[in-house]
């Protein structure tokens, strides 16, 4: 019978800084839905990261965690172990982006290692990318997991049983702690290198998963070397206390009524059937009969349009994109998605934010904050209100904004505070990573969050700095300058930037739009009454603008969704939506 297993873990993780110039970490990765854990199951990850330069850890963290996640269980692949390599094909080279064009660290080569399993049903798939450790301890001998080598990647798969403890660690991990000290000693975290960590993992029967949700992956055994270490006993002890993650399965059975003849009869009063080929004479009558009747009618309504001198006209789409040529009859219909002044009358609405089911948009006259669901348009004002609020950021699905009083950070979910920092520090505001950054004064500050207070390092300093209107952070500084410039910044140095494509020149923008997650950075050029979308190199991609231009005649502000599939704009008090 096969079984399903779940897995104690427990994780060591050196204690670092938030910047060093090398570091190790492990993580567990879990997928958003029952289905998705069904279909992909779970992820177990130790990876680390060294080079000639200072790296920070939190940033690195976040991207290495997410795009796993999203590569691995986005993946339309069947097999785990290629949509392992693929997931760790990305993260490899976004790592390495980012080690050479990060605004926080100096280009430079580095050294990424990375062991990654895929616990599904009772099967592990293990992929490793350089050099790393892993090892299965089964009935108390504990042997290196052999793998098939191919270039950079290693790969390896087995069924796991109950009992069984897989070990991913660094290589300076199995160094100082090997296998059969480390099931036999308490280590604690803060005796481990930076460069030091791993993920042990303990596999048992899971009771709540049943035999009809189990799906047969094979019986490839995991290949372990001939030389056994000595036996451990003490292992279970290091479990003990770990709390084992369960979940709920509920069985979903799909019914199909097979179709078993091919002549299509119909049943009348339990005893009369009639055969397909006698019913076609009188469909075709009835069809006759329903088309002569509706050219009629339409015959009435244009005798009737003509006398009243009415026409009828095509409805054409509020916002087309420039580049395109869209048929009148493919033109979505992009009305505005909401006036404003329904909900408030007296609103003066200054800047937007989108997040993936919500939108939220502020008033910094009145502090308001006005929050809607993207599904089904309908604006409410927050009971808070927060005097001078602006600079409106999505944070990883929360609200982030600044006020007369410092930072903050609001839950989508119910409006309630979740961080709250006071400084009176901060100017024109953004957020990179588990860092804000703030020009004030032509400085760039980076403020790291510690307990409840803001702690500031000088990031840069000059004119553009000074003359600064709006800036986003992906991966580089877009700054917007007051004159309508956009200017580049990387690893602290300005780059040669300039906007190019056709109609590059802003005119009076309000804002600009950068995200790590974005394929293109977007600038509200209000002057012009259009928004343009551009790469990280300057080419305007391109151009949005409404079908009157009297629509978008006072643009204040812009928003993309997190997927990058529409864009919002703030136009007046009216917001309008278009696909991007």
């Amino acid at each position: 019978m096969l079984k399903k297993l779940t897995a104690k873990v427990q994780q060591l993780n050196p204690v670092v800084e938030d910047s060093v110039n090398g570091f190790a970490k492990s993580f567990i990765i879990e997928p958003e839905s029952q289905d998705l854990l069904l279909k992909k199951g779970s992820l177990y990850v130790v990876f680390d990261i060294s080079g000639n330069t200072r790296f920070e850890v939190g940033l690195i963290s976040n991207v290495v965690h997410d795009m796993l996640h999203d590569a691995y269980y986005q993946s339309d692949n069947i097999s785990p172990i290629q949509s392992l390599e693929k997931a760790i094909t990305e993260v490899r080279d976004r790592v390495t982006q980012l080690a050479n064009e990060s605004i926080i660290i100096e280009r430079q080569e580095i050294d990424f290692n990375i062991v990654a399993g895929a616990l599904w049903g009772n099967v592990m798939y293990v992929v490793q990318y350089g050099s790393s450790k892993s090892y299965l301890m089964r009935t108390g001998d504990i042997r290196p997991i052999s793998t098939t080598s191919e270039g950079n990647f290693s790969a390896a798969s087995g069924v796991v049983k109950d009992d069984d403890v897989i070990i991913f660690s660094t290589n300076e991990f199995a160094k100082d702690f090997p296998p059969d000290r480390l099931l036999t000693v308490a280590i604690p975290e803060s005796q481990l290198a930076q460069n030091q960590a791993c993920l042990l993992m303990k596999f048992i029967i899971d009771t709540n998963f049943t035999q009809n949700e189990i799906v047969d992956f094979g019986n490839e055994a995991i290949k372990i070397k001939k030389d056994t270490p000595k036996v451990i006993t003490n292992a279970g002890k290091i479990f003990s206390k770990i709390k084992i993650p369960s979940f709920k399965h509920k069985k979903r059975v799909e019914t199909v009524k097979p179709v078993t003849e091919i002549g299509l009869k119909l049943k009348v009063q339990g005893k009369l059937k009639f055969k397909i080929q006698y019913i076609i004479p009188v469909l075709a009558l009835a069809l006759g009969i329903s088309i002569f009747a509706t050219l009629q009618n339409r015959k009435a309504k244009s005798a009737i349009n003509n006398q009243t001198g009415t026409t009828t006209q095509q409805a054409e789409s509020e916002v087309v994109a420039m580049d395109e040529t869209i048929k009148p009859e493919e033109q979505p219909d992009n009305t505005a998605f909401y006036e404003l002044k329904l909900t408030d009358p007296q609103i003066q609405p200054t800047e937007i934010a989108v997040f993936s089911d919500s939108i939220v948009v502020v008033d910094d006259t009145t502090g308001k904050l006005y929050t809607s669901a993207r599904a089904t348009p309908k604006f409410t004002a927050g009971t808070q209100t927060y005097p001078g609020i602006r600079n409106l950021l999505n944070i990883k699905g929360q609200i982030g904004f600044t006020d007369n009083q410092g930072y903050k950070v609001l839950k989508t979910s119910d409006l309630s505070v979740a961080e709250d920092y006071k400084t009176t520090e901060l100017g024109v505001t953004s957020a990179y990573a588990d860092f804000v950054y703030t020009i004030k004064d032509g400085k760039v500050t980076r403020f790291a969050k510690e307990s409840n207070k803001l702690t500031g390092s000088l990031w840069g300093q000059n004119q553009d700095m000074a003359e600064a209107k709006s800036f986003g952070i992906s991966y580089s500084l877009f700054i917007l300058k007051n004159d309508g410039n956009v200017v580049k910044y990387t690893s602290g140095e300005k780059n040669s930037f300039a906007l190019s494509g056709e109609n590059p020149k802003l005119n009076n923008p309000a804002q600009i739009l950068a995200d790590v997650d974005f394929d293109y950075v977007y600038v509200a050029d209000s002057g012009n009454k259009r928004v343009v979308s551009f790469d990280k190199n300057g080419k305007i991609m391109k151009e949005y603008k409404a079908d009157r231009e009297d629509k978008w005649n006072d643009i204040k502000s812009i928003g993309v969704s997190p997927d990058e599939k529409t864009l919002y704009v703030l136009t007046g008090t009216r917001i309008y939506e278009t696909a991007l």
